[in-house]
């Protein structure tokens, strides 16, 4: 049920691992990432001021837009890209960049899915 529950919030956990990039937080775990080039950090750094020249993963949107809810793995949730730049990426910042941020999840999972599958427990038990 719970994994029903999150596929339809597919897009909401897209949309929260684009703003843990957005801040250049492509862990998901408060740690940012320097760009190896000072100039191409000055570069995204306009682009994106919210990462403040951190890695961020976004220049055309297209890595992002190609994410997909994978099925849970070992108790985490992760997604899955079709983008071209997918493997080159996570050959470069490791296969955590498809993790998603687990205080967002967990917060995520106690506002909107909690209460959701309390209420499908209760309409299979007839409570």
């Amino acid at each position: 049920m719970v994994e029903q529950e999150l596929k339809k919030e597919e897009q909401t956990l897209k949309d929260l691992k684009e703003q843990d990039f957005l801040e250049g937080d492509i862990y998901g775990n408060g740690q940012d990432v320097a760009y190896r080039s000072k100039n191409y950090e000055i570069f995204k750094s306009k682009k994106n001021p919210l990462a403040g020249g951190s890695v961020d993963l976004i220049l055309t949107g297209k890595f992002v837009n190609a994410m997909f809810l994978k099925s849970q793995m070992k108790g985490k949730y992760f997604f899955g890209n079709r983008d071209s730049k997918a493997k080159m990426l996570a050959n470069k910042y490791g296969n955590d960049i498809f993790g998603l941020n687990q205080k967002v999840f967990s917060k995520f999972q106690k506002d909107i899915i909690k209460n959701r599958f309390i209420r499908q427990i209760k309409q299979r038990l007839n409570v």
